[in-house]
């Protein structure tokens, strides 16, 4: 079993994580030192809140890069069996997770929070079972699974904020267990039924492609509310939301489905046009960055710490890094 689990180890990193994942918690981490001075002293229940969103939204970048793709599925011709390859699944997110999400988030903890080292560290612990509890429940055989992952870490988040953050560690370690025993089962790709799309989609490859794959949409709608709802708890605070447009025009993984869809390779080679393509995916990913901005924006017009001013610059933000994801993803593709 332990042979069979580092086999499958070894074929999931060769197979989906590259380097730019050390450099990416790097990169993180240093735009975390850089900002930390816009962020005044938080109070616990708001990082508690954090901790938990950010394993959500950590785990939804890898159910879109790798997790719900069908090609790890195609790795099963190796000589290792479903729930290894599973469990291997879940052992590599965690990893990854040490890297990009828990190294940022330490360091925004010892910059924009207050209190006691064992606090920040029942956070961190929080955080790592937390991401773990959603990775693993999202392997459970269902159609909704998913979701009621999504679900399950969102209520941790809540109760992490707003009771104790003991009681949802304590409740994160329960769904590890529970999906262990119902779980591990390599997730199944749903795509949507395809349906009458407007004239403007379906004159665009790409936006026809994240209208029909629910994978876009729904981590879409799910980062626009946690955003919001995190923005909401920070801005009582008295810290401006102009933080989160930047971390939102950082954050692109939402746009890479995209480029890693083999068929949107065999459409750049079918139309032979790749500067119209790159246009293209530019617009579909300014329109990720716009919807995504949305919420952290409204809520700062609400509390009056942001203005007009404040929201063009944030969409020129966008329109600079849609383009600039684009020219990435087509320049160097995955």
């Amino acid at each position: 079993m332990t042979q069979d689990l580092a086999l499958a180890c070894r074929a999931i990193i060769a197979q989906f994580v590259r380097p730019n994942v050390f450099v990416t918690g790097v990169v993180l981490s240093i735009v975390v030192v850089l900002i930390a001075d816009l962020v005044p002293p938080l109070d616990l229940r708001v990082l508690g809140l954090s901790s938990g969103v950010a394993a959500i939204l950590f785990c939804r970048t890898l159910f879109q890069g790798w997790l719900r793709d069908n090609q790890l599925r195609e790795l099963l011709i190796f000589p290792f069996s479903e729930k290894t390859l599973a469990l291997a699944s879940i052992l590599i997110g965690l990893v990854v997770y040490l890297v990009e999400g828990l190294l940022p988030l330490g360091v925004f903890f010892s910059q924009a929070g207050y209190g006691s080292a064992q606090s920040y560290i029942s956070l961190l612990i929080f955080s790592l079972f937390s991401s773990l509890a959603v990775l693993a429940i999202s392997t459970i055989d269902g159609r909704f699974s998913l979701l009621a992952a999504y679900l399950f870490g969102f209520t941790l988040a809540l109760v992490a904020g707003y009771c104790s953050v003991f009681l949802a560690t304590l409740l994160a370690v329960t769904g590890i267990a529970i999906a262990f025993v119902f779980g591990l089962h390599l997730p199944v790709v749903r795509t949507s039924v395809r349906r009458r799309s407007l004239k403007l989609l379906r004159s665009n490859y790409f936006a026809t492609s994240a209208l029909h794959d629910s994978r876009v949409w729904s981590s879409l709608i799910l980062i626009s509310a946690f955003a919001g709802l995190l923005s909401w708890a920070i801005a009582k605070e008295g810290v401006s939301p102009l933080i989160f447009i930047a971390l939102t025009v950082v954050n692109t993984a939402q746009t890479t489905v995209l480029s890693r869809n083999p068929q949107t390779r065999e459409h750049i080679v079918l139309v032979g046009d790749a500067r119209r393509s790159g246009l293209m995916s530019a617009e579909v990913n300014l329109a990720i960055f716009a919807v995504g901005s949305l919420a952290p924006l409204s809520v700062g017009l609400y509390f009056e710490t942001l203005n007009w001013w404040h929201i063009i610059v944030g969409f020129v933000l966008c329109a600079i890094a849609a383009c600039g994801s684009a020219w990435l993803e087509f320049k160097y593709p995955p």
